[in-house]
C-alpha cells in the first residue's frame, strides 16, 4: 500500500485525482482522453488498462514493483499528460 499511496500522491501533484481512494493495490485515475494516455504509456513499455464505468486509467501495483519503477512511471505519466 505504500507504493499505491506513492502513485496516488504523485498523480495528485500532476493534477490527477483517483476515482476513489484505493483500499488495495489497484488505482483508478481520472484522466482525459484515457485511451490516448494508455496508448502513449504502452509505447513507453507500461502495461496499464482502463476501467469501464467510469472510464479511467487503471493501475495494479504488484508486489514486484519497486519505488524506482513508481517514480519512473510518474515521470513518464507527467510527460504523456504533457
Amino acid at each position: 500500500m505504500r507504493l499505491t499511496r506513492l502513485v496516488v500522491d504523485g498523480a495528485r501533484r500532476l493534477g490527477v485525482e483517483p476515482v476513489i481512494e484505493p483500499v488495495m493495490n489497484v488505482v483508478a485515475l481520472k484522466v482525459e482522453n484515457v485511451e490516448l494516455v494508455v496508448e502513449r504509456l504502452r509505447e513507453r513499455g507500461w502495461r496499464v488498462s482502463t476501467t469501464r464505468k467510469p472510464r479511467a486509467l487503471r493501475l495494479v501495483i504488484m508486489p514486484h514493483v519497486t519505488e524506482e519503477a513508481v517514480m519512473q512511471f510518474l515521470k513518464d505519466f507527467e510527460e504523456v499528460l504533457g
